[in-house]
């Protein structure tokens, strides 16, 4: 009976929400006027920083994240992001071996 209650709960609401944001949409205006488009980036950043537990990793978060704001104004979408990643991935290269002799 709670599957019926839940399926019946989520086809309204989503009904509804659609009907609200196809009728409030254009009042509404462009999202980017807002920062809207830059939430999702903030709320995985919120959601990544408790991982990042030592001060170089918090460095090249910050770094990445910085990377991605400067470039975004000026590049297509979705490049900020791969720029990110790229400086991401170049510091983990970069990054000297563990003196244990452990693996990175």
């Amino acid at each position: 009976m709670g599957f019926w209650h839940t399926g019946g709960s989520v086809f309204l609401l989503w009904n509804l929400a659609t009907l609200v944001g196809a009728v409030a949409g254009n009042a509404i205006g462009d999202p980017r006027t807002y920062g809207l488009d830059a939430a999702v980036g903030a709320a995985f950043l919120a959601l990544l920083w408790p991982r990042l537990t030592s001060g170089g990793n918090r460095a090249v978060g910050l770094l990445a994240a910085g990377v991605a704001l400067a470039l975004a104004p000026f590049t297509a979408a979705g490049v900020p992001v791969l720029a990110a990643g790229g400086v991401a991935l170049l510091a983990g290269l970069l990054r000297p071996a563990d003196e244990t002799g452990g693996e990175r």
